[in-house]
């Protein structure tokens, strides 16, 4: 709860500290940093990230925004070459990402059959996975105060690829050695939860990072 929240209800159970002068602090305007940072950044910024990183949450997020890309590509199934483009931000950059993995990378058992929201919507994931890298085309992918670092630890065999020394494979999601930039990384250093994230992917001239 924030803690104008937990202020206006004091009571036996729920003991906040008495006079405002009391409770002091060394450095003026600390606390109030200390406490946007907690409860702007912290409490609200990372809680999309901890609700995906989550079972439930991961289910819920894809079904709703995994359909809303294939139904937007239901219209395109008979046609010949599908570019697609990608925008992400935040967490978007790592639902995007993981997306795309699932379509290009083609892991053995992709979690998404198993969370779509209608059948229809495993038919058109199974229908473009199959045209992966011919049918479909990844156009472009572009991110924005990208959370990818973080997420990559969620999974043991990207954690032992990196501590050995390795790199993430553009191709997985997509991103083909053609010499073009494909994937536009974005980010500014001043934002506590977007991080450059190009790193991951070693130095590959189809991917370009950009400070701003």
């Amino acid at each position: 709860e924030r803690t104008e929240h937990v202020q206006a209800h004091p009571g036996p159970n729920n003991v906040v500290h008495a006079g405002p002068f009391g409770d002091w602090n060394l450095i003026p305007g600390l606390r109030l940093l200390v406490r946007e940072l907690r409860e702007q950044l912290i409490q609200f910024g990372l809680a999309d990230a901890l609700y995906y990183a989550a079972g439930d949450g991961e289910r819920a997020v894809r079904a709703a925004v995994y359909g809303q890309v294939l139904r937007a590509l239901r219209p395109h199934r008979n046609e010949g070459e599908v570019l697609l483009h990608v925008v992400g931000h935040s967490l978007g950059v790592t639902v995007a990402h993981d997306f795309l993995y699932g379509l290009f990378g083609k892991p053995d058992e992709p979690h998404y059959l198993g969370q779509a929201a209608t059948q229809e919507d495993r038919d058109d994931y199974a229908l473009w996975r199959s045209r992966a890298g011919t049918g479909l085309i990844l156009g472009s992918f572009t991110s924005m105060a990208s959370q990818l670092p973080l997420f990559v630890l969620r999974k043991q065999a990207l954690i032992d690829r990196l501590a050995a020394g390795g790199v993430l494979s553009p191709l997985d999601i997509g991103v083909v050695p053609n010499g073009q930039t494909q994937w536009l990384i974005v980010y500014d250093v001043d934002d506590p939860l977007g991080f450059a994230t190009r790193e991951l992917y070693g130095d590959a001239k189809e991917v370009r990072q950009v400070q701003v």
